[in-house]
């Protein structure tokens, strides 16, 4: 009997010991999690964010290339050796991202296929200008929008396809000086700002944004990029005389049909704002408006999730829209975000650029309410 006792004594020492060290490994797992966070929260400083699955994630910053697994909470550095200033980039999925970097005015095009952990880099021509990428059935298909540097407003730009794994030149823009747009050619005018392809792989756009009042820019190719005609929009005639900024299409394609969202916002004499979103469902053939979102306020960040949920933010307010923009909800503002996006129609996320470093914030509920999670 006393034996037994003993034994169960001695069974029971043993484990609390256990349950005692693993409370405490579990602490110190939880201690290093927070000190990583809150070192990197010092130490980072993000001007991109590209969340792609509610945990999977990109950032930019500081010519760096982090990656998050966690939804944000820790960022990982990954950024290729040798990589110097980060001009441009794109994030297709958690796997596959490309960024172009400058080396001695030459630009090296930075490939990653496995998440950030290995980096192929190739020399190309172009280091200034816009990418884009579309899966396909065995690997993907890519462009890139070659930017000479804008001058007065305006920039001669080239448009190049990966042809067979190499780089090719598929269209010359119009240089300076040119007076007449030549046909089919993309102009030496304004500002290029978006570039977007369909699925198809042949349909593709370009935005452009302009000094003059009234004035935007938007061409459509139907071959691949190699021919670009400019597209009309049905802008309403009360912004005739306001400035007018435009950015690249958003697509929703499923079996049934292609949902094209083009938001274009408006700021008239008086300061005031107004977006209207465009939409098509024909591959930008046609296009009709949704009823304008006004504001008083400057804007900062436009999100389009899906077909029915987009988001506003201005300078001191978060704007929602459920149902397509019909009617809008005042939200919980995440103060000095300079960025939001949502992965669904609830879970997203604010990047917030303060004097003290850079900071995230998450919320599960669409935006009614944030938590700081970096």
């Amino acid at each position: 009997m006393k034996f037994k006792k003993r034994l169960f004594y001695g069974c029971l020492i043993i484990i609390l010991v256990l349950i005692g060290v693993l409370r405490f490994n579990h602490l110190i797992k939880r201690e290093e999690l927070a000190h990583k966070t809150n070192s990197q929260s010092q130490n980072i400083s993000l001007v991109y964010l590209k969340m792609v699955t509610k945990n999977e994630g990109w950032a930019i910053g500081s010519d760096k290339v982090y990656r998050t697994i966690d939804g944000g909470a820790t960022w990982e550095d990954v950024t290729p050796q040798g990589a110097k200033e980060i001009y441009t980039w794109y994030f297709l999925n958690s796997d596959l991202a490309w960024i172009v970097s400058s080396r001695d005015l030459k630009g090296t095009l930075y490939r990653t296929e496995n998440g950030g952990r290995h980096w192929v880099e190739e020399e190309v021509p172009f280091n200034l200008g816009l990418l884009f990428f579309t899966p396909s059935e065995k690997s993907y298909n890519g462009w890139a929008l070659k930017n000479y540097g804008p001058a007065s407003g305006s920039s001669p730009v080239d448009v190049y396809k990966l042809i067979n794994g190499s780089w090719s030149m598929i269209h010359k823009g119009q240089g300076p000086g040119t007076t007449l747009e030549k046909p089919g050619t993309l102009p030496y005018a304004g500002y290029k700002n978006g570039f977007v392809f369909l699925p198809d792989t042949k349909t593709g756009f370009v935005t452009i944004e302009y000094r003059e009042l009234g004035k935007y820019g938007l061409y459509v190719t139907r071959d691949g990029g190699y021919t670009w005609l400019q597209s009309i929009l049905p802008i309403p005639s009360e912004y005739s005389d306001s400035s007018i900024y435009i950015t690249a299409p958003i697509f929703f394609n499923d079996e049934k049909e292609s949902t094209g969202i083009l938001p274009v916002w408006f700021m008239n004499k008086e300061g005031d704002y107004s977006v209207v979103f465009f939409i098509t469902h024909d591959k930008g053939q046609s296009w009709s408006g949704a009823p304008p979102f006004r504001t008083k306020e400057r804007i900062i960040s436009i999100n389009i999730t899906d077909r029915s949920h987009w988001w506003v933010l201005t300078e001191s307010k978060l704007y929602g829209t459920r149902d397509g923009g019909n009617t809008w909800n005042e939200l919980h503002h995440p103060k000095g975000a300079v960025q939001i996006q949502f992965v669904t129609p609830k879970v997203g996320w604010a990047l917030i650029n303060l004097d003290t470093g850079t900071e995230i914030l998450h919320s599960n509920n669409g935006g009614v309410s944030w938590k700081r999670i970096f």
